[in-house]
């Protein structure tokens, strides 16, 4: 059986895996990816690839699928993150093409910022979780109205 090479097996973490191949940097230390590997691997023409600030792809350096921008969007933005608008109505089935902006609903107290492609929105409402297919989203009326 051949071995993988310490970078990629952090490509076939169950984690990253389940996150369409995408990581934060913070998750990649948790997994024992040292700092100077993730700046090695995402130099020009290296295997990974930044999308967003602290988000990771970890596969052959090609762009980023709808879906795994989706992911991402909700990586930088944080664990409360959720999809809503035109991104969300995409999943929803609401929509026929993916947008290209995502727009993602955060907890008024967190602070992200809006960069490249991916819109923030701070709200005082709880707004539940709906997974769809797969990725956090706000419910279809609370999309709608966002859209």
């Amino acid at each position: 059986m051949p071995h993988l090479i310490t970078a990629d097996r952090y490509a076939t973490d169950p984690l990253v895996l389940a996150q369409d191949g995408l990581a934060t940097v913070h998750q990649l230390r948790d997994i024992g990816c040292a700092s100077y590997v993730v700046a090695n691997r995402c130099r020009p023409g290296g295997p990974w690839q930044r999308v967003l600030p602290r988000v990771v792809l970890l596969a052959a350096p090609t762009p980023p699928t709808p879906r795994q921008r989706l992911r991402a969007a909700l990586l930088y933005a944080g664990p409360d993150a959720l999809l809503t608008g035109q991104a969300a109505l995409t999943l929803y089935g609401e929509a026929i093409t993916a947008p290209e902006e995502v727009d993602v609903l955060v907890p008024h107290p967190v602070h992200p910022r809006s960069h490249a492609y991916v819109r923030i929105h701070r709200t005082h409402r709880p707004t539940p979780r709906v997974p769809v297919q797969g990725l956090p989203c706000a419910p279809l009326a609370r999309a709608l109205e966002d859209a």
